[in-house]
């Protein structure tokens, strides 16, 4: 009778165990966050330089260390020592496409 008792109370913890494994399972997944897509921006500046004579855009792209976006116009003037150049300053926002140097990198090489 006591090996009985003990086979069938085995047998009970052995599906008791499995049959409990998948609802923790699952309750663990619940409680993860999931996160969507974040959208990192930040201000920039930069520079071209353009020949006497050249059109000087209102916009340029700017694609730098993963950072993207499009920058506008926001000054213009004559480059120091050669007359035949202008310099455009363009300024605007950035967003993050995947992986990013730090702003502070990009501000540096600048």
């Amino acid at each position: 009778m006591k090996k009985i008792a003990i086979v069938l109370l085995s047998i009970s913890l052995l599906f008791g165990g499995f049959s409990t494994a998948p609802v923790q399972a699952e309750t663990l997944n619940e409680t993860i966050p999931k996160v969507e897509s974040m959208s990192i921006s930040m201000e920039v500046s930069d520079t071209r330089l353009y020949r006497v004579g050249e059109t000087i855009h209102s916009t340029i792209y700017y694609n730098k260390l993963g950072w993207s976006g499009t920058l506008t116009l926001f000054a213009v003037m004559p480059e120091p020592g050669n007359a035949n150049y202008y310099r455009a300053a363009y300024k605007g926002t950035v967003f993050c496409s995947g992986n990013c140097i730090a702003p502070t990198s990009i501000q540096n090489e600048e």
